[in-house]
């Protein structure tokens, strides 16, 4: 299953998750990365531009997803991962013009659906970006 088709039948609300543990979870769940729910309880603290409205938690949740699908050992030893979080991040950027949460929630986060839409485009992002493999 897609990633994106999880977000677009409301799994983020469903849930109760933040951005970026609709992202980790979605993607753990679209994907079967085996994560366990400790494991995705990381993702808690990224919600929200890390509770603070700095880096968007979608970003940041896509950085752990593909981390947790590419890394090596390390971060330092895994460059096809550092390209693929790389490819993301300017993905989502160009679309955006930003990845700073503030910025973005100001321009497309409403009460009714939230972040919903950004939420979407990080899960179709990273839909492409494992499918090309």
């Amino acid at each position: 299953m897609k990633l994106q088709n999880l977000i677009e039948q409301g799994y983020q609300t469903r849930n109760d998750l933040n951005c970026a543990e609709a992202i980790l979870k979605g993607a753990n769940d679209a994907y079967d990365l085996g994560l366990n729910e400790q494991t995705i309880r990381l993702a808690a603290g990224f919600g929200g531009g890390m509770g603070v409205e700095k880096a968007c938690g979608v970003v940041t949740g896509m950085a752990m997803v593909l981390s947790s699908m590419y890394a090596k050992e390390r971060g330092h030893t895994s460059p096809e991962m550092k390209e693929k979080i790389k490819r993301a991040i300017e993905k989502f950027e160009s679309q955006y013009q930003s990845t700073d949460c503030r910025c973005l929630k100001a321009k497309h986060r409403d009460e009714k659906t939230g972040c919903h839409g950004l939420i979407l485009a990080g899960g179709k992002i990273l839909d492409e970006i494992v499918e090309a493999e």
